[in-house]
Order: C-alpha cells, then sequence, then structure tokens
C-alpha cells in the first residue's frame, strides 16, 4: 500500500513538474505587444499605408 502511494505521488510531481515546465515558456516575439506594433506597422506600409511615419519602438529619448 506504501509503495502505490509512493509511485501515485511521484508520478503526480513529476506530472506538475512537467506541465508547470512547458507552461513558463516565453512568448513568441510577433505575440508581444511591440512585435504586435512593428507587424502592423511593417504591414501598413507594404499593403499601401502610410509610408513616412516614423516609429520609436520602446527606444527612450535623450
Amino acid at each position: 500500500m506504501k509503495t502505490i502511494i509512493r509511485l501515485l505521488l511521484i508520478g503526480l510531481s513529476l506530472y506538475a513538474f512537467l506541465f508547470v515546465s512547458c507552461a513558463s515558456q516565453p512568448k513568441p516575439y510577433y505575440e508581444t505587444k511591440l512585435g504586435k506594433q512593428k507587424q502592423k506597422h511593417y504591414n501598413n506600409i507594404q499593403f499601401g499605408g502610410s509610408q513616412h511615419v516614423v516609429k520609436n519602438y520602446g527606444k527612450k529619448k535623450g
């Protein structure tokens, strides 16, 4: 009985570890706020939008 409980706890802890490690992956760049802004800007240029807009993505002035 103790071995079954021990194996169950080990299995559940391994499952929880794998779940947490897979869920904490960083987002791809195109899914971040800055990536979406850049993608929108470049798509606007490519498909006939305003080409004279100068963007300052995340850079501090000064």
